[in-house]
């Protein structure tokens, strides 16, 4: 089995995205299919209609944010939590919180997007109450700093809230390096991962926050991987 770090994930992502022409969208709406696919199976095992998905601002986030687009088509109810700040997001962030906001325009059912801050943290516990599923797209492979204010705020709710929790790429607030917690960190049943596991999950003390790994394909040519090994 393959494991990489997060430098080398970035490595092959850029060399897709500059070299083969894949664009970042194109990876992330790939990737946004699988782990639906995932969400979806879950829901349906556990006869679940309501699910809420946290997001950082970064890829992760963006992620995050195309799966709720794809749980909204299939009839599910979605909340979707934003934290950071949205002149900072990535492009590819950007694009896909752009295509919610115009399907918000011309459909009442909506995705109902809340952006969470120190000042509204204490709604959360209240919105979530009903969801079947949390979907964890807060941070991703590039999480390097400790964790703290409303991040922190958010992932101790996320845990403590009872409800199945699967995380996109990486538990949000785990060192996908080393597999140690950064100050606080998702426990989630399962963990969704892009195309290769993550050095960080070869640590024993990462099985607490993973969970389940499931490995999913979002249409990285094998050779390019060699190229980096």
């Amino acid at each position: 089995m393959i494991n990489v770090n997060a430098e080398t994930m970035r490595s092959i992502d850029k060399y897709c995205i500059e070299v083969l022409g894949i664009s970042g969208m194109i990876l992330m709406e790939n990737a946004a299919i699988k782990i639906f696919t995932e969400v979806k199976n879950e829901l349906v095992k556990n006869n679940g209609q309501y699910i809420s998905i946290f997001c950082g601002v970064g890829n992760n986030g963006g992620d995050g944010l195309a799966v709720a687009r794809h749980l909204y088509l299939s009839g599910y109810t979605v909340n979707v939590f934003i934290l950071g700040k949205l002149e900072k997001a990535s492009n590819d962030f950007k694009e896909n919180f752009k295509i919610i906001n115009n399907i918000n325009k011309f459909d009442d059912m909506k995705i109902n997007i809340e952006m969470v801050t120190e000042e509204n943290i204490n709604f959360i516990n209240e919105k979530i109450r009903n969801s079947h599923i949390i979907l964890d797209g807060i941070f991703g492979t590039g999480l390097k700093r400790k964790v703290e204010g409303v991040y922190k705020e958010v992932i101790l709710t996320i845990n403590e809230s009872g409800k199945h929790i699967m995380s996109i790429d990486v538990p949000s607030g785990l060192d996908s390096d080393n597999g140690i917690e950064l100050g606080a960190a998702v426990r989630a049943n399962k963990t969704i991962t892009l195309q290769l596991k993550k050095n960080g999950f070869l640590n024993e003390q990462a099985r607490k926050y993973c969970g389940k790994i499931k490995i999913v394909d979002i249409g990285i040519p094998d050779f390019v991987i060699n190229k980096f090994l």
